[in-house]
């Protein structure tokens, strides 16, 4: 089975409405939304094929907002390349670029292809911390670090 991925940051207040359209953009239904230890988990599905695309966001915890991931996994040739150009939509979407930073070592990293949602933006720039997948590393975003470098230069 083919299968594309991505792993961004989103807003949970994000998940209806981009699961919604993305679904609908892919030509799949939502076939189940559940909730586990404060991860939405959503699971598309194409009716008569093996199409599959999970969408999983966390929640906003004291600690910042953990990175979210779909990914997608069909049989069938078209439906590959289906969801290869609904990733390059969905990426086209989005915000892009950041760094990621060790908090304790200070190594850093640039991620220049990192993508995140309208509303991670939104967290991220009233101070809410965007952390990777797992562990502490905390992804500063390119679109926010530039500005905020701007203003001190002026």
């Amino acid at each position: 089975m083919a299968s594309v991925a991505l792993q961004f940051h989103m807003a949970p207040d994000e998940v209806d409405s981009l699961a919604d359209d993305w679904a609908r953009r892919a030509g799949l239904v939502i076939a189940s939304r559940e909730v586990k230890n404060s991860l939405t988990w959503i699971e598309m599905t194409a009716a008569g094929s093996h199409h599959k695309l999970v969408l999983i966001v966390d929640a906003v915890r004291p600690d910042g907002l953990r990175e979210s991931a779909f990914s997608g996994e069909t049989d069938d040739p078209a439906g590959l390349r289906k969801f290869r150009a609904f990733t390059r939509a969905a990426k086209s979407s989005m915000h892009v670029g950041a760094t990621v930073r060790n908090p304790v070592s200070g190594a850093f990293q640039a991620l220049p292809a990192h993508r995140h949602t309208a509303g991670a933006h939104l967290l991220a720039q009233a101070g809410t911390p965007m952390l990777a997948a797992a562990g502490w590393n905390v992804c500063e975003f390119a679109d926010l670090t530039d500005a905020s470098r701007d203003v001190a230069r002026r």
